[in-house]
């Protein structure tokens, strides 16, 4: 655990992730905590939905989400 916390911390200020093509199945709940994340792709991954926690995002303007979706959640109407 103290491995994830001290990789959170060092992420804090991140702008940009890419984790596209990595087969995941779900994502991590501390992306919820990258407050300053402007681009996230979680593009050609194994998601069929995505997590409520990516509606903490106050400053994500670019999100690919090109997976096999079942569903959008709520938050995405309310991303500027």
């Amino acid at each position: 655990m103290s491995v994830v916390i001290s990789w959170s911390n060092s992420l804090e200020h991140l702008t940009s992730l890419n984790v596209g093509g990595n087969q995941l199945t779900s994502l991590p709940e501390i992306l919820g905590n990258l407050q300053h994340l402007t681009s996230l792709d979680v593009g050609d991954n194994q998601l069929t939905s995505l997590p409520e926690f990516l509606g903490n995002l106050e400053h994500l303007t670019s999100l690919n989400v090109s997976n096999q979706l079942t569903s959008l959640p709520d938050f995405l109407g309310s991303l500027s």
